[in-house]
């Protein structure tokens, strides 16, 4: 990465982080770090005791519940990978691998404005509603369940103290409505968990899903590059760490029981048939960790910013982009219960930046992401009117070259 890069990176970091102490200005919030007891065995890789965060609900809210899994990526994914168990020994001497939140509980709820703001006017669906924010330190997705090389992977036992103690100290299975939902690793997280949470709760109709960037392709892959996909490697590594006995992807993969294919769970081959429940998935066509990660696209230095694509880096770019997006229309078709929520953009997720989410440049069918969101979840829990749509945003034409990838993308990050 060259010093002007670097720079521009750093002047980035410093404006997201005070565009967030703004906001939080605004936001009234009282929020509780809860640490799990020893006998949840609730750990993080480090094998620190497990903490998440919770902001009771009131009113109205009372008996409904946000549980949204903090994204963060796999062990074996760097860009230029090593052994997943090697990374996560790494992992485990940071925040994604320690049981200390990585930023203030403040820039957190104003990051997350969308779901975790106590303001109606920020946040109209879940405002006065128990929100839960499942800090992620397993390494592999949540969804781990075997402890290993001196390391807690304990994914599963994190997420089901949480529950366990929603059900002791908030009557969550007599709850009224609930949304899982998370961002990147945790919005796949949201999807696989989805069933499994559904079944605690005695009130049927009553839990949906909101998963951000969590919709994963390799398939496409081997039509774009040759040999065996790296991040197909982990997904194998992340299996063999969910344990034999896994009661999350039991209810949720049709591959569980299938020693060759199991890492098929981590996708939507897997799991989307086996889901019932109404889902809404937000995707970047063009997004940036898929391109990194998946495809190895060098000119992808971060999230948000390329230093110089070549041509046949560009067309495997929007090879794979329009992929994707046929890949999500094949699923919408086939299944009644999912809609979409798609932009033709570079970058990765669409729930932490605000501007995604209100601002008026991205209006689908001239409606915002944020109005969408709303609309969406009363239709689903309220009239019980499931609203099944795929909306894609520019919705024109196809991007056929990379200027107009470039001039979509890189303004949004300051709106």
């Amino acid at each position: 990465m060259s010093i002007i890069s670097k720079i521009i990176l750093s002047i980035f970091s410093f404006l997201i982080l005070i565009l967030g102490y703004i906001i939080s200005n605004e936001v009234e919030f009282k929020a509780n770090i809860i640490e799990l007891p020893p006998e949840s065995n609730a750990k993080c890789l480090d094998g620190s005791p497990y903490k998440f965060m919770l902001i009771k609900g009131k009113d109205s809210g009372i008996k409904n519940f946000l549980l949204y899994f903090e994204g963060g990526s796999w062990c074996g994914t760097d860009v230029k990978p090593k052994p997943a168990i090697e990374e996560c020994r790494k992992r485990a001497l940071t925040n994604l691998g320690k049981n200390t939140f990585s930023i203030n509980i403040k820039y957190i709820i104003s990051r997350f404005t969308r779901f975790f703001s106590n303001k109606e006017k920020y946040n109209p669906s879940f405002y006065n509603w128990n929100k839960i924010f499942i800090k992620y330190c397993d390494g592999f997705g949540h969804i781990s369940n075997k402890n290993s090389y001196g390391l807690y992977f304990n994914g599963i036992n994190n997420t089901l103290g949480i529950l366990n103690y929603l059900k002791k100290n908030f009557d969550f299975e007599n709850a009224e409505n609930t949304v899982i939902s998370g961002y990147s690793a945790g919005g796949l997280a949201a999807l696989l968990y989805s069933n499994y949470i559904d079944s605690l709760t005695k009130k049927k109709n009553n839990t949906i899903v909101i998963a951000d960037s969590g919709f994963l392709n390799l398939i496409d892959y081997e039509e774009i590059k040759e040999g065996e996909n790296d991040v197909k490697k982990v997904f194998k590594d992340v299996m063999k760490y969910s344990g034999n006995n896994n009661i999350i992807l039991k209810h949720v993969c049709k591959y569980y029981n299938n020693s060759e294919d199991k890492y098929l769970c981590m996708l939507p081959e897997g799991y989307i048939e086996n889901i019932k429940i109404p889902v809404l998935i937000m995707q970047n066509s063009f997004d940036s960790w898929k391109m990194r990660h998946i495809l190895k696209e060098s000119c992808f230095l971060s999230f948000k910013f390329v230093n110089g694509c070549n041509k046949e880096q560009i067309d495997n770019i929007i090879k794979y982009g329009e992929k994707l997006n046929d890949r999500m229309f094949e699923h919408f078709k086939k299944k009644d219960n999912f809609s979409f929520w798609i932009n033709r953009l570079i970058g990765h997720t669409l729930t932490i930046f605000n501007s995604q989410i209100y601002g008026d440049k991205y209006k689908i069918n001239n409606i915002k992401l944020g109005e969408f969101i709303k609309e969406w979840v009363e239709n689903n829990l309220y009239q019980n009117k499931r609203k099944h749509v795929f909306y894609i945003y520019p919705n024109t034409s196809l991007i056929h070259n990379y200027r107009d990838i470039y001039l979509y993308s890189y303004i949004l990050p300051f709106l």
